[in-house]
C-alpha cells in the first residue's frame, strides 16, 4: 500500500509545483497601433507610455492612428524608439500578439532589424519607433526584448 502512495504523492506534489508557475507566469494581449521611421527619440532605445490621445498627438503628430478614444480606456499606450541612426535600414515590429506577464513585468517580444553589415543603404537619419498597446492589467514594468532574447529597454511603472 505504501509503495503506490508515494507515486501519487509525488505528482500530486509536481502538480503543485507546476501550478504555481503558471500563476506566476501569464500573457497579456499586445498590438501595433502603428509605427514609422522619423517618430523615435534620438537619445537611443527608449519606452514611454503615453497618458493620452492628446499626449500622442504631441510626441507624434504624424503617425495618429484612427479613433483612440478606447483604447486609452481598456489599453496602455507604449512608444518604444530604437534611437537615431545614419542611414535606413532599421525597423521594430512586434514578433507575436502576446506579450509575457512574469513577477509583475510584461515582456514584449520585437523584431529588431538592422541593415546588414556592408549593405548599401540611404544615408538618411530615421528615429524609427513602434507604437503599441498592451491591455490594462496589474503590471509594474515593461521590458522590450529582441528576436535573440536580448534585453533592448526597461521601463518601470508607477
Amino acid at each position: 500500500m505504501r509503495s503506490k502512495s508515494v507515486p501519487l504523492l509525488c505528482l500530486v506534489l509536481a502538480a503543485c509545483a507546476v501550478q504555481d508557475v503558471d500563476e506566476r507566469t501569464r500573457e497579456v494581449n499586445v498590438r501595433t497601433l502603428t509605427s514609422g521611421l522619423q517618430c523615435g527619440k534620438s537619445k537611443g532605445v527608449t519606452i514611454v507610455e503615453l497618458g493620452s490621445r492628446e499626449e500622442l498627438g504631441v510626441q507624434q503628430p504624424a503617425l495618429l492612428p484612427g479613433d483612440l478614444a478606447s483604447a486609452f480606456s481598456s489599453e496602455r499606450i507604449f512608444v518604444i524608439s530604437m534611437g537615431s541612426h545614419p542611414t535606413a535600414g532599421y525597423s521594430l515590429s512586434l514578433a507575436h500578439a502576446r506579450a509575457r506577464l512574469e513577477y509583475d513585468v510584461v515582456t514584449i517580444p520585437l523584431i529588431w532589424h538592422e541593415p546588414a553589415r556592408g549593405a548599401i543603404t540611404a544615408q538618411v537619419i530615421t528615429q524609427p519607433c513602434l507604437i503599441v498597446a498592451l491591455e490594462k492589467r496589474q503590471y509594474t514594468g515593461v521590458r522590450v526584448v529582441d528576436q535573440n532574447g536580448s534585453e533592448r529597454a526597461r521601463l518601470v511603472l508607477h
